[in-house]
């Protein structure tokens, strides 16, 4: 862009000015200085024109070409309410609004906006416009440039169009996995609780054989019901109708209630899980009250451990930890819940990825069950209360994740 100081607005002025009345007997030479400004602004590609007395004092060929006019005189004749519509794009009358611009650029000398103009025969176009004031002793003119900008809104236009049709496409999907989760879950749950009151014992005594099947049957169930589970959560989570309900609770008592729920998988697994709740042991209640929605905090944790025993070998180990994270800047008033195990590990490479949704931390393929939604679905989940899940990894030595989440005031 091109600013100018009150010595060269007279020069380019003049020089225009005097380009059009040199006497072409005499084709007496322009200064220096005239001709280097003439010839910038007429030879711009760019539509430029100068703004005097809220008026227009010169134009370039670009701005007649532009607008459809067959001479810079009669672009220069033309009534600037002319050149736009009556109403701008944003609801404001353009006589009002041409106004207002040239108020801001005198104000602040320099002033870059949109500006809806018209051509000649009636079409309307967008541009982009910068006013530069120019102050010189006769007062102050405007100096203005602009560009027509209908190629870039055609392909904003399409972007968002694109965008629109791209979120209605996620949204039916994600109503479609709403509506097939809510189907099978129903058949899961007879599956499951069918395939318990037989294990149970309840109908009779079972051989090792029919033992045998009727295990396959309900971890097989179980296995189904919690991936049908996750589909139903990331769908949710992707329709924005997940409903997360904060309230002030206690971490330890989730933590406990988790525990309960992993311990039988961890034992059949041979993992051992090491968590003292020191605030059962307290003279005082824990004063580490946390700010979440209790199911959703339990669904997370639990999603942690599941991994943590799934991804560990037997005589394996979990450790779990409640405290109050570091007080520094980005982590004050937080409290962080670490769980570390002793397994496989995550390789370095697949950090970036971990939490994407079917990301499985490098196993695609292998023999452990899982979607991939797990970490994805308890990362947005912590987002959603106003934590976050983080992780320090080493291949072949285990992994750690830290919840971390507001702490209640």
């Amino acid at each position: 862009m091109v600013y100018l100081k009150s010595a060269e607005f007279h020069a380019l002025q003049n020089a225009i000015k005097a380009a059009r009345v040199l006497d072409d007997a005499s084709k007496k030479p322009l200064p220096e200085s005239g001709g280097k400004y003439r010839r910038l602004f007429e030879l711009s590609e760019d539509p430029m024109w100068l703004i005097f007395n809220n008026k227009f004092e010169i134009c370039n060929d670009a701005a007649v070409n532009v607008l459809g006019y067959e001479s810079q005189e009669e672009l220069a004749s033309t009534h600037p309410s002319a050149l736009s519509p009556p109403i701008q794009p944003d609801g404001i009358d353009s006589f009002t609004k041409a106004e207002q611009m040239m108020a801001a650029a005198l104000e602040k000398g320099y002033h870059r906006f949109e500006w809806e103009h018209r051509k000649k025969n009636g079409e309307d176009f967008p541009v982009e416009v910068t006013l530069t004031s120019i102050p010189h002793e006769d007062g102050v003119g405007i100096y203005c440039v602009w560009r027509d900008i209908s190629a870039r809104k055609q392909v904003e236009a399409e972007l968002l169009e694109a965008k629109a049709d791209a979120d209605d496409a996620n949204l039916a999907k994600s109503h479609f996995l709403a509506l097939v989760g809510h189907e099978l879950r129903s058949p899961l749950n007879a599956v499951i609780g069918f395939s318990d009151f037989l294990h149970s014992g309840a109908l009779g005594p079972l051989n090792d054989k029919q033992q045998n099947s009727v295990n396959c049957i309900l971890q097989g169930g179980k296995l189904l019901l919690n991936l049908v589970s996750d589909l139903l959560d990331y769908a949710k989570l992707e329709s924005d109708v997940l409903d997360i309900n904060l309230e002030t609770l206690d971490p330890s008592e989730t933590i406990d209630t988790a525990i309960s729920f992993i311990q039988k998988d961890a034992e059949e697994n041979g993992v051992s899980i090491h968590w003292e709740n020191t605030s059962q042991k307290a003279e005082q209640p824990s004063l580490l009250y946390a700010k979440g929605d209790k199911l959703r905090l339990l669904q997370s944790i639990l999603n942690l451990l599941s991994n943590a025993v799934k991804y560990n070998d037997a005589g394996g180990n979990i450790w779990i930890s409640l405290q109050e994270a570091p007080a520094t800047a980005s982590e004050r008033n937080k409290l962080t819940i670490s769980i570390k195990d002793d397994g496989y590990g995550i390789k370095a490479k697949d950090f970036a990825e971990i939490f994407e949704p079917f990301n499985r931390g490098g196993q695609k393929g292998g023999n452990i069950e899982g979607t991939g939604l797990g970490l994805n679905v308890a990362k947005r989940l912590l987002k959603e209360m106003g934590g976050d899940i983080t992780l320090e990894s080493t291949w072949g030595k285990g992994t750690t994740f830290y919840l971390t989440l507001e702490k209640a005031s």
